[in-house]
């Protein structure tokens, strides 16, 4: 099939002999979506607005602006099976850096522990350690969930995220 930008189906094959098609009634329906740098969100709720969408994560995004997320290159794609439920990884990356020192020992000479941070809204979690300058790490660490399963990893050179 066949849209316009606007969203309407402008072509369907195959289906004459199909009674009472009426291609008005087969369009795209519309979603809200809000570019945050390089990445793109979208609410499938069909009473969402895109204003309410760039509202609900301003801090997020500002907060990734200021660690300059528009100037970065994709490297690689890399997967990691997770035989858990998500759930659960989730709730490691969510647990305010208290497992970093007993399994990272190499982020954790990277970064300032007494630093770390969590700020919790209902929508994303905040969670920010300063730095001690190593060149994987630099000056700071930020690390944003998004719920229900976006995490935005951004340190010295890089970002990852994780969903």
């Amino acid at each position: 099939w066949t849209y316009g930008l606007d969203g309407r189906l402008t072509k369907a094959l195959r289906l004459k002999g199909i009674k009472e098609f009426k291609a008005k009634d087969f369009g795209l329906k519309p979603i809200a979506a809000a570019e945050f740098g390089p990445l793109v969100f979208i609410n499938l709720n069909p009473d969402a607005k895109k204003e309410q969408l760039v509202e609900n994560f301003l801090e997020v995004h500002n907060r990734l602006d200021e660690r300059q997320f528009n100037d970065l290159s994709w490297v690689k794609r890399v997967e990691y099976p997770m035989e858990c439920n998500w759930k659960v990884f989730v709730d490691n990356y969510l647990d305010g850096g208290y497992h970093v020192e007993h399994l990272h020992p190499a982020l954790t000479d990277n970064l300032d522990i007494s630093s770390y941070s969590t700020k919790v809204t209902p929508l994303y979690s905040i969670q920010e350690a300063e730095g001690v300058g190593d060149v994987r790490v630099g000056g700071h660490a930020l690390y944003v969930y998004m719920y229900p399963s976006l995490m935005i990893n951004r340190y010295g050179p890089w970002m990852d995220t994780n969903m």
